[in-house]
């Protein structure tokens, strides 16, 4: 209900007047489950604030929750049960086929019990999640966790929001608002009448009134800042033909001509998602230093078709599994097999017949004997490395100075990995200790690689499925046989990846690519933990696993997991592009992501992505072909790639320095990202190990 009325003072004795308050709503934490999706409901209270320094959301707990309170409201979102330990104070849980909701305390769960106050200014944006949720986006890029609203819509919340602070709606995101600038009785903001004139005076160019008049706001407050912003934006307006005056003041549009927009071309949704009907309109995005810069992305030599409609499909099931091996064990239809796999995984009771076979440990043309006796020497093969560092003593630990340093980093990393799962709780918990023995033989079987950062986070979901520690460890040598690169000290796999991505990005999303080139991130190094650990932390451990199984076929082609990571980014991109976010805020938004990702709906658009690329694949340039695993082609000309020389070079240097052609026939006019200085390479071991760490430390 609404308390404009009330106020209190705070510990500081700074008067604070309550102008909104709403029970019943739940702040929503993800919870990482073996077996499902599972979420924490922390029940609140929603509070919109003020005092002498500003308007505040608040959010606080119940104190005393009861021990059985319950919530029978239909505007409860379906929260699966909560399996294990005691759920947290006051966490809400719901059971299988029950429309209710209990909560019950448990003060060990006090880290979901933490108040949240943010000023109203320091929120960009919010979503819309069905009828009943809210997520708050932060001015930095980081995502709030979602408030769910129990006892009613949060349509009183949002109106009593709206009297703060300036709310629009999306133009090209349904669920998506934008925050405005707070909303005061103050001369200057007041600019209702001022509008109205302008309505009348200027019909056509009322909808530009809300910029020239935050042009004017901006260059009372920082009259250079201002006048740079301004600037920018006039540059894009000309640009894009959209002065007043266009007859005067229009400029020629690069690749425009009098044929009219294609079909494709025009439908944004299904082409490139674009923000404008040919997603080739210049904009404006803000650089790591606060300025207003313009982008405007080059069009591709050839259109891409609509991305096509992608089906999910069943995971392999016991039935089907052993419908598709003969008498002896033998696969009929390994290829089929595969298919299977990549449309929906294999169902966990299965699994450990599966996937030996789907990663190589054994030969898919195996029979059961074959395997038998295989597994047996598979087994003295690991004892046998395992005796070799098991009896390595402290004395010769002093002069095996590469043996002493991975243990001890085998050791930290052992400690830190998963704990809040049940499996890996304790410090010499099976889980923990297995994981760690696994780790060690791993270490002897490929002394020169070792162990980096980043191994036992793909170790702990297979040890966990599996649960057998012989051929846990031959799945993980196996896979870590196709991913390794990714540890390498040097990193050049984990760059020309990161540059990959980007080239891939231009060809699906040109707008989104040129709007991270704006705002320096087209290096891409905000999807570095999403391709060194194939997405492990962005899943909950049911669906990685899920996306592992679908990734170990091989199918659809090379490079597949680049086409992963460029869905997940086009399903941010509204939220990117229009909070305008910048390198940083990218990087906070993504980390937030984690856990909180539609698996299905990323795999579905994943192969759309590369569908989408293969219907033009007799126009690909070979940059792109080499990417996905295509043969090269005779082309009518060179590759114009623009390619910078040495690591130190940025993309606002770039771009000063040597501006992007237009395309030339048989050209592919592909833009490939610079290298970080972070992460240049260095033919010195010791700078290398340093510079590997300070990545995995930054990114990951």
């Amino acid at each position: 209900m609404d308390q404009s009325t009330h106020s209190h003072t705070d510990d500081f004795e700074t008067t604070t007047e309550l102008k909104f308050e709403q029970g019943g709503v739940s702040q929503k934490f993800a919870v990482n489950g073996k077996r499902r999706n599972q979420s924490h409901l922390v029940p609140g209270k929603l509070y919109i604030t003020e005092n002498r320094f500003g308007e505040y959301l608040e959010w606080k707990p119940v104190e005393n929750p009861s021990p059985r309170s319950r919530s029978t409201s239909p505007y409860v979102p379906n929260i699966p049960e909560l399996h294990g330990s005691n759920p947290a104070a006051g966490i809400g849980f719901r059971k299988d086929n029950d429309e209710t909701v209990e909560f019950i305390p448990d003060p060990r769960m006090a880290e979901y019990r933490r108040p949240i106050k943010i000023e109203l200014s320091e929120l960009r944006s919010y979503m819309m999640v069905g009828k009943h949720e809210l997520i708050f986006i932060h001015s930095d890029g980081t995502t709030l966790n979602p408030f769910v609203f129990e006892r009613s819509p949060p349509e009183n919340f949002i109106s009593a929001l709206e009297r703060c602070i300036g709310i629009t709606k999306s133009k090209h995101t349904k669920n998506l608002f934008m925050f405005g600038s707070k909303k005061n009785s103050g001369a200057l903001n007041d600019n209702s009448d001022i509008k109205s004139v302008v309505a009348e005076l200027f019909p056509d160019q009322v909808n530009q009134f809300n910029n020239i008049w935050g042009f004017v706001k901006e260059f009372r407050n920082d009259p250079y800042a201002g006048a740079c912003t301004v600037a920018a934006k006039i540059g894009h307006l000309a640009t894009n033909g959209e002065l007043p005056g266009g007859h005067i003041f229009n400029v020629p549009r690069p690749f425009e001509d009098s044929k009219e927009s294609s079909p494709s071309r025009n439908n944004g949704e299904s082409h490139n998602q674009s923000f404008h009907s040919d997603g080739m309109d210049a904009d404006y995005t803000t650089n790591e230093e606060g300025y207003e810069v313009i982008f405007k992305p080059e069009r591709p030599n050839f259109e891409l078709p609509p991305r096509p409609e992608t089906f999910r499909g069943q995971p392999l099931s016991q039935e089907q599994w052993l419908n598709y091996l003969d008498n002896d064990g033998r696969i009929l239809n390994f290829e089929e097999i595969k298919r299977i796999i990549f449309q929906g995984g294999v169902e966990a009771s299965i699994r450990p017949h599966v996937w030996p076979l789907l990663l190589g440990v054994y030969d898919n043309n195996s029979t059961y004997e074959e395997r038998r006796h295989n597994f047996i020497e598979k087994t003295c093969s690991y004892n046998r490395m395992k005796h070799q560092w098991a009896t390595i003593t402290e004395d010769q630990e002093e002069r095996f100075h590469a043996f002493r340093d991975f243990k001890s980093l085998i050791e930290k990393d052992v400690s830190r990995t998963d704990r809040t799962l049940d499996f890996f709780k304790g410090d010499n918990s099976k889980g923990t200790d297995t994981l760690r023995n696994i780790l060690m033989t791993y270490m002897m079987y490929h002394f020169n690689l070792g162990y980096v950062q980043g191994m036992s986070d793909i170790l702990a979901p297979i040890l966990m499925e599996i649960q057998d520690e012989i051929m846990t460890f031959w799945l993980f040598a196996k896979f870590m046989d196709r991913i390794h690169p990714n540890f390498e000290l040097s990193q050049e796999s984990m760059q020309k990846q990161l540059k990959d991505s980007y080239m891939l990005l231009q060809i699906v999303d040109p707008r989104l690519g040129a709007y991270l080139d704006a705002c320096d991130a087209s290096n891409m190094y905000f999807g570095f933990r999403w391709l060194l650990i194939w997405f492990k932390r962005e899943f909950t451990y049911s669906d990685v696993l899920i996306l592992w199984e679908s990734l170990w076929t091989g199918l659809p082609g090379v490079n597949y997991p680049l086409f992963v990571g460029l869905s997940i980014l086009i399903q941010n991109r509204s939220t990117v592009m229009e909070n305008k976010f910048g390198l940083s805020e990218i990087l906070r938004h993504v980390n937030d992501l984690s856990m909180r990702i539609d698996l299905e709906k990323t795999l579905a658009l994943a192969e759309a992505l590369y569908r989408q690329v293969m219907a033009v694949e007799a126009k690909l340039p070979n940059a792109i072909r080499t990417i996905i695993g295509l043969p090269e082609i005779e082309e009518p000309a060179l590759d114009n790639l623009e390619v910078v020389q040495g690591p130190s070079a940025s993309p606002r240097q770039r771009k000063s320095t040597s501006p992007s052609p237009c395309p030339e026939p048989g050209g592919s006019n592909l833009s490939v990202p610079n290298e970080n200085s972070n992460l240049s390479t260095s033919p010195d071991v010791e700078a290398l190990e340093n510079q590997y760490e300070l990545g995995v430390t930054q990114f990951m």
